[in-house]
Parts: structure tokens; sequence; C-alpha cells
């Protein structure tokens, strides 16, 4: 999807959430929110995202279930918990939500009063486990804590956000991990899709919810 210089389009802060949701912010111990969007073809991705190396997939298996095994559940280092062959220690908190775009993250999790800032923004290839799958791209954007991280919001940047944040995509997972981090994963790009679902912030809260009537990014409820 091309860039533009128009503000991102999200929802209106008279939205009714709904469903299940996850805390964040000071009072909790979620340092991190990690929103990944998954492309099939790598020349959809927003120009000025840089490319970086991301680890075997055996390896980041092996991570979660030395980190499982430490907070004392191992029930969570189990293959195919969450994904066949795979190990996972999230929890789920977002199920398939369709029709959906992250217009209003980066207004939500960037408030004073909630306390993220992003900090990363880069892609990578997720390779296939399999012959018979093809590859992913991964764009992902990190949201944390650490006001020290801060991006500083260049052009390019700025641009690749709003990128997006204005796309629709077909479905979203949303998990809760025990080292702090959550992680939204938006998949299946519609780009001439209009979406009817979003993510929102709401009592310091993530959650998702219905888009009633497109507004500027500014003008999304923190």
């Amino acid at each position: 999807m091309t860039a533009t210089n128009s503000p991102a389009t999200t929802t209106t802060a008279s939205i009714k959430p709904f469903g299940d949701q996850a805390r964040i912010g000071h009072a909790t111990n979620c340092h991190t929110v990690l929103a990944k969007f998954y492309f099939t073809n790598p020349k959809h991705i927003p120009p000025g995202i840089p490319e970086v190396t991301r680890a075997e997939s055996t390896a980041i298996d092996a991570a979660h279930i030395r980190f499982a095994y430490e907070i004392k559940q191992g029930q969570l280092a189990q293959p195919g918990r969450v994904r066949e062959g795979r190990v996972d220690t999230g929890v789920q908190f977002i199920n398939n939500l369709h029709n959906v775009h992250g217009g209003c993250l980066v207004r939500g999790l960037c408030n004073a009063n909630i306390g993220y800032f992003v900090t990363h923004c880069h892609w990578f290839r997720l390779k296939s486990d399999t012959p018979q799958k093809s590859d992913k791209y991964v764009v992902v954007l990190c949201f944390s804590t650490d006001s020290e991280k801060k991006l500083e919001t260049g052009r390019a940047t700025l641009e690749a956000r709003r990128a997006l944040a204005s796309t629709c995509w077909q479905w979203l997972h949303a998990y809760t991990n025990p080292n702090g981090v959550i992680t939204l994963n938006f998949g299946g790009r519609m780009p001439d899709g209009k979406p009817k679902n979003t993510v929102v912030v709401r009592n310091g809260c993530l959650t998702a919810a219905q888009i009633i009537e497109p507004v500027t990014e500014e003008q999304e409820e923190g």
C-alpha cells in the first residue's frame, strides 16, 4: 500500500469495545507491545522500513521452552499448543478478528497515561517450515515503556506507520506472554478492504472494538 501525507484514518472514541482484554501500562508487567503485520509479497511493505535478520524457528522455540520452565509453567512448553509443531508461551485474548486494522494503536499506546513509545519498526523474512507453504514477510512495529529507545519520527518512519495503520487485514490474533510482551498478529492484507473492527486502548487495557465512523488518528481517544 502506498503511503500518503494524510493522517491515518482510525475510529471514533464512541465505539463500543467487546470481548476479552489485556491489561497494559505502568501498573502492569507488560513492558512491550509488538504489532506484527504479515505480508505474502515484500513489494507491498511500506518503503523506508529496514530489514533485519531473524533467528531460526528452532532457536525461538528453544527460548520459549526455557522461559516456560523458568516461570514454572511447563504446560506452556508443549509443541502445538497454539501452532502445530511450534512452541508458544502466549495466552490468546483476541481470536481471529476479521476485517481489522491497527489505526488506533499509536494514539492509544503512546498516551502519557499509558506510557509506551514507538521504539522499533523493521521487517524480516519468515521462512516456511515446509515446502508446501510460502515464506512470509513480517513488519514489526514495537511499542516499549523504555523512553530511551524512542524512535525518532522522521518522514519515512511516519509515512510507513501511517500506511500500516490504514491497511485493512483479514484477521487478527492477539496474545499475552508471561515475559511481559503482548503480540498482535495481523494477516491477510486486503488493499481494497474497508475495516469493520480495530484494536483500542480503553481503561488501561487493549481490546477489540467495532468501527462506527472514520475519523483522523488525532481524534481517537487515548
